[in-house]
């Protein structure tokens, strides 16, 4: 598996830019390659610099609903270059990987490898109960029965079915990607940054998954050197509720009572008000999801922009962000890596997610951009970051 490329890059460098100049010429020699992104804005985008390149559609046949997988095989197999979003190149299966020895991956941003199935305790109970799910006792691997044909859980079961679900700690179920997909293409390209702190990079570990690595450090170099002459950080009085490690962690922030999420409220209209002086259509905020409504306040509510975002270029018009998390990976994916004999940098991971969420704003553009970031933790990651 010695044919995969890590192209670390900061945001701002010309990746997708140098990914489209790769394609224009893959495509006028006759190479054929496969282009996954996190968006279907981007595939557009893409699809028009490289117009000879196809996006899968579903379509009704005479044969029934002709879903978007079947329809990216078909191009595949007909020896088209794709472009196509990263949730459908997850629901290829097991069989599908041959089709692919031709073409070269190229990855716009990491793909998540390793995640926590959203299944009930009741909902395990009822499946191996009913003899639909068998966990092996050795491996933990989960299996489930061929005789499931519909129902609600048909996408688990193609889960299980690619062999690559397993059951953690008693009482989890993990799903991981299948690694033999990373040995399917011709080669591989994979474009982020920061990739030491991902959890793929561990990933790649647990499973003997070898890569190079090129970074563009001079470009780097002048992307952080332009970056501290356009942010204005916030620092202030208004820091002070964050000065602990874990504050605006999710589960510090789902602790605060009515009273101290009015205060956070508060504090952040005032800064965008009074500091930064930018009006309600320029300002945007984040934090986790569940609590989107308990910290959105005046002057920013209606500008929410995922905690996770990342790709999108929808909010690069925005010149004041509020940042109201601390972010964390699930510590029972940490958990499950440190059985496996790896172990995610938290720090690391948690500069890219911030990262890459500020770059949705218009310091893209290299325009000057505000950010108020009361969590200590997170603050100090950024400015660290940008003082090298």
């Amino acid at each position: 598996m010695g044919k995969i490329t890590i192209i670390d890059a900061v945001m701002g460098s010309g990746k997708t830019y140098d990914a489209i100049q790769r394609m224009k010429k893959m495509q006028a020699s006759g190479e054929k390659f496969v282009y996954v992104t996190p968006f279907l804005a981007e595939v557009d985008r893409v699809i028009a610099a490289v117009p000879e390149a196809k996006a899968p559609f579903s379509e009704y046949t005479a044969l029934g609903l002709k879903k978007k997988r079947d329809t990216f095989l078909s191009m595949v197999l007909d020896g088209d270059n794709v472009v196509t979003t990263h949730a459908l190149f997850a629901t290829l299966l097991a069989d599908d990987y041959d089709h692919f020895k031709d073409h070269v991956l190229i990855l716009d941003e990491v793909v998540q490898p390793i995640e926590l199935l959203d299944l009930s305790a009741e909902d395990m109970e009822i499946l191996i109960h009913s003899h639909l799910m068998v966990i092996d006792e050795e491996t933990g691997k989960a299996s489930f029965s061929d005789y499931y044909t519909k129902g609600r859980f048909l996408d688990f079961k193609r889960l299980c079915d690619n062999g690559t679900v397993y059951l953690f700690n008693q009482y989890f179920l993990i799903w991981s990607f299948p690694p033999i997909i990373f040995s399917a293409f011709g080669s591989i390209q994979i474009m982020t940054y920061l990739f030491d702190g991902s959890i793929l990079k561990t990933y790649f570990s647990i499973h003997d998954i070898t890569y190079k690595t090129e970074r563009g450090e001079e470009q780097e170099s002048a992307v952080k050197e332009r970056i501290r002459g356009l942010l204005t950080i916030y620092e202030g009085p208004a820091n002070k509720v964050g000065y602990e490690e874990t504050s605006f962690s999710l589960n510090w922030i789902k602790k605060r009572s009515s009273v101290q999420s009015k205060s956070i409220r508060t504090t952040a209209s005032n800064i965008l008000k009074r500091k930064f002086k930018t009006s309600f259509r320029l300002n945007a905020y984040t934090t986790f999801k569940a609590h989107k409504a308990k910290l959105g306040g005046s002057g920013y509510s209606k500008s929410f922009i995922p905690v996770n975002a990342r790709g999108t270029n929808n909010f690069r018009d925005k010149q004041s962000m509020v940042y109201l998390a601390n972010r964390y990976i699930n510590p029972l994916i940490t958990r499950y890596t440190i059985e496996h004999g790896e172990y995610i940098h938290q720090d690391n991971w948690a500069l890219g997610e911030l990262l890459q969420w500020l770059w949705r704003g218009c310091i893209r553009d290299n325009k000057p951009m505000n950010v108020y970031i009361p969590s200590s933790r997170m603050r100090g990651l950024l400015t660290d970051w940008l003082n090298n």
